[in-house]
């Protein structure tokens, strides 16, 4: 070919690819805020002591039952399986994209040429030429063809276009694997919840027959002052009273433990049954420090870690976006057998045809659409940053949280027990003095509920707290089961 094709080919290229690149600009992303700068009380190498397997925090083994129970039969977690398995086929997808198209075809057909065309005027002189043989005439006026051939067709990926996008399905089924953590995580965390929501609304009813048991004590002794003249009709009412309040508290109690059980037969896949549980709640769960924030563990958590792969793939997904702009490479096999003689198909190897064929294809007519889609993606890769970002000042503020409250509660039990002793003291020495005609029965009475109150809000104070050690366990992205 002449240099002038070349050079003017070159030019049209260029130009094309110019036209293609002004609009085609990626921004970059805003600043990261650095974590660094708002870490506080760090102590050196204590990243690595926080979090640990399901089994090494939790120490409650029909809990154990119950995680294993969830991760099996739970809705969210065969969800997340299920995604991940839709997440493996989109990458095989992708990942045929970079290879060629292949195919076996077999076909025949008929067509009638006219007699003023080229092809009909062709193929009558080729009938009268000396140099054919009887099978290579062609019928008249209609012409067969048969055709069996394999045909082939591959795009050269040399924009990058599906290279980015088999890039991009891989970090989606890397992510489908550490949403499954994060769904079972949660599950981890939920069970752990209402397993020890149970055990202090056990314990709630403990305490309050407990007080019931002192209630009918204390009425007794009202009633036997009353027959010996040192009482009234009045203190026996007001004891009774307060007695029916203590038992009006009872099926309140059963009812919320009815709730949680079922909550907590949803979390397991099942309608129904009774959640067998153990009765401590004092330090069933092992976490070594709440002194500091570890940056690692939550920069490493899996939704994080998720978040930026999907910062990540958004970029690739742009780069194939913008890729669309450019011209298409393609080339063309066809080879296998053609003829319009039945029986010369098979004939070897004058029946044997075939090309390659390349070609470069620009989008022109379409190229709104590509521009928007490209503009699409752009925006899609800064809202995954900002997601990216967001998710990590929430792990953050939520892990200070978790940390302040975790050292106001730690506090605040203290003074409450110490306040749950003071008033069992003072409801004993209330009984005593009514019983030597030292005291009236109001004072038993305010001395027996404030001891009911104080004993309930230390049992929901270590729930509390309790739950808050689960909640930093979640929060750090919990562990491998």
């Amino acid at each position: 070919m002449p240099k002038s094709f070349y050079i003017l080919f070159s030019l049209i290229l260029t130009s094309i690819l110019s036209t293609a690149c002004k609009s085609l600009i990626i921004e970059d992303l805003p600043k990261a805020t650095e974590l660094s700068s708002i870490i506080y009380n760090k102590t050196e190498g204590s990243d690595s002591t926080f979090i640990g397997k399901p089994i090494d925090v939790f120490k409650d083994s029909l809990l154990m039952d119950l995680f294993k129970q969830g991760l099996k039969a739970n809705n969210d977690v065969l969800i997340a399986i299920e995604q991940g398995k839709i997440a493996e086929s989109n990458l095989k997808i992708f990942k045929s994209h970079q290879l060629p198209t292949a195919g076996l075809n077999i076909g025949t057909g008929i067509q009638k040429f006219g007699d003023y065309t080229m092809t009909g005027v062709g193929n009558f002189d080729t009938n009268l030429s000396p140099n054919i043989s009887q099978n290579q005439r062609v019928s008249q006026p209609f012409v067969p063809d048969y055709l069996l051939n394999f045909q082939a067709s591959w795009e050269i990926d040399f924009w990058g276009k599906y290279s980015n996008y088999k890039m991009a399905g891989k970090l989606k089924v890397i992510n489908s694997e550490l949403i499954k953590q994060v769904v079972s995580s949660n599950l981890i965390a939920k069970i752990a919840l209402l397993y020890y929501d149970l055990i202090s609304a056990d314990n709630q009813l403990l305490i309050l027959r407990q007080n019931i048991l002192l209630q009918e004590q204390a009425l007794e002794t009202i009633k036997y002052q009353k027959e010996i003249g040192l009482a009234n009709q009045l203190a026996v009412d007001r004891l009774l009273g307060q007695q029916n309040n203590f038992l009006a508290q009872e099926p309140i109690i059963s009812n919320k433990i009815k709730q949680l059980e079922n909550q907590l037969n949803l979390l397991l896949g099942k309608p129904s049954g009774e959640i067998r549980r153990e009765g401590r709640i004092e330090e069933p769960v092992r976490i070594n420090s709440f002194d500091t924030i570890p940056i690692n563990l939550l920069k490493n958590r899996p939704d994080i870690v998720a978040a930026e792969n999907n910062l990540k793939a958004s970029g690739y997904l742009l780069k194939s976006a913008r890729a669309d702009f450019f011209p298409s490479i393609a080339l063309n096999l066809n080879f296998g057998l053609n003829s319009f003689n039945i029986q010369s198909l098979l004939n070897l190897p004058a029946s044997i045809a075939g090309g390659v064929f390349g070609g470069i294809t620009n989008p022109i007519i379409n190229r709104k659409v590509l521009k928007n889609n490209f503009l699409i993606k752009n925006a899609e890769r800064r809202i995954s940053w900002f997601e990216y970002q967001k998710l990590i000042l929430e792990g953050f503020l939520e892990l200070s949280n978790l940390i302040n409250y975790e050292k106001s509660i730690s506090e605040i039990i203290v003074l409450k027990k110490q306040e749950v002793e003071i008033l069992k003291s003072a409801s004993t020495i209330s009984k005593d003095l009514l019983i030597n005609g030292k005291s009236n029965y109001l004072e038993l009475i305010s001395a027996q509920q404030a001891v009911l109150n104080a004993e309930m809000e230390l049992n929901s104070l270590k729930a509390e707290q309790l739950k808050n050690k689960i909640n930093f366990y979640r929060a750090l992205g919990g562990g491998a089961f």
